[in-house]
C-alpha cells in the first residue's frame, strides 16, 4: 500500500503544481476565450455543427482540468494516509 500511496501522493503534488502554474492557467483561459470568439462568429443557423464542436472542445478542456483536480485531491488523501502511517497525524 505504501508504494502506491507514495506514488499517488507524488502524482497529486505534480497535478496541483500544474493546476497552479501560471502558463497552464493562461492556456486554459486563452482556449476558452478563443472558443467563445469562435462561437460568437457562428451566427448562421447552418452553423449548428460548428457550435456543437466548439461546445465539445470546451467540455473536453473542462474534463482535463477536472482530471487534474481529481489527481490532486487523491494525492492529498494519499499524503494524509502517509502522514498518519508515519505518525505525523493522529
Amino acid at each position: 500500500m505504501t508504494d502506491k500511496t507514495a506514488d499517488d501522493a507524488a502524482r497529486g503534488r505534480e497535478a496541483a503544481m500544474l493546476m497552479a502554474h501560471p502558463l497552464l492557467k493562461e492556456v486554459f483561459a486563452t482556449f476558452e476565450t478563443q472558443c467563445l470568439g469562435y462561437w460568437k462568429d457562428t451566427t448562421a443557423p447552418a452553423d449548428t455543427h460548428a457550435r456543437e464542436r466548439i461546445w465539445q472542445a470546451v467540455q473536453v478542456a473542462a474534463k482535463v482540468e477536472d482530471a487534474l483536480g481529481q489527481i490532486a485531491a487523491n494525492g492529498r488523501l494519499a499524503q494524509s494516509d502517509l502522514d498518519r502511517i508515519a505518525g505525523k497525524q493522529p
